[in-house]
């Protein structure tokens, strides 16, 4: 019932019914209440925006693996600077299957500089988003095949084209169109 007042889809919205709902949800465990209860206090929606609920409700659910939290909760930790627990919920929503999760916790590892390189734990997470069609994770892996990667991995220019072109006809990704032109 939360949900059909706060998405209102079949109904009007009416936030203080959905918060009502959400509320004896969330008090018997139901992590999808806790995270939109965490939703509407971190934004305020239709509410004062209040971080200290928010964060009540979006740690409850994320501790219950709730992978759209533990994301959630992740991007709120890298604004505040607290990258070691940030990279922590998003491993954590990587691990619990979510797409966003696996591109954002591959980019890390891509990366090196909060945790330490993994280039190939970074390319299985970015394949398995690109296996669901993340434009993000494809073109990542272009460049990777575009550049290769010290010694650990050569450039393979045919899998570069390959990942910038699906990414392109997937979801027109400019980025793919900007690094596949650099190719031709």
């Amino acid at each position: 019932l939360g949900l059909i007042y706060f998405e209102a889809r079949f109904i009007s919205r009416d936030m203080e019914k959905a918060i009502h709902y959400f509320t004896l949800a969330a008090r018997k465990n139901d992590k999808n209440s806790q995270y939109y209860l965490g939703l509407i206090f971190y934004y305020g929606i239709n509410v004062s925006k209040n971080y200290e609920k928010s964060m009540h409700y979006i740690s409850l659910a994320a501790e219950q693996r709730y992978p759209k939290a533990q994301y959630f909760l992740g991007h709120v930790l890298i604004n505040s600077k607290k990258f070691d627990r940030a990279i922590y919920y998003f491993k954590n929503s990587a691990q619990n299957g979510l797409i966003e999760g696996k591109f954002t916790y591959a980019f890390f590892l891509h990366d090196g500089k909060y945790i330490e390189q993994d280039i190939y734990k970074a390319i299985i997470l970015y394949k398995d988003a690109s296996s669901f069609n993340d434009p993000y994770s494809k073109n990542n892996l272009g460049i990777i095949y575009k550049n290769g990667f010290g010694n650990k991995i050569k450039k393979i220019i045919g899998n570069a084209i390959v990942y910038f072109e699906e990414a392109i006809h997937q979801s027109n990704d400019i980025v793919s169109m900007y690094n596949l032109s650099h190719l031709y």
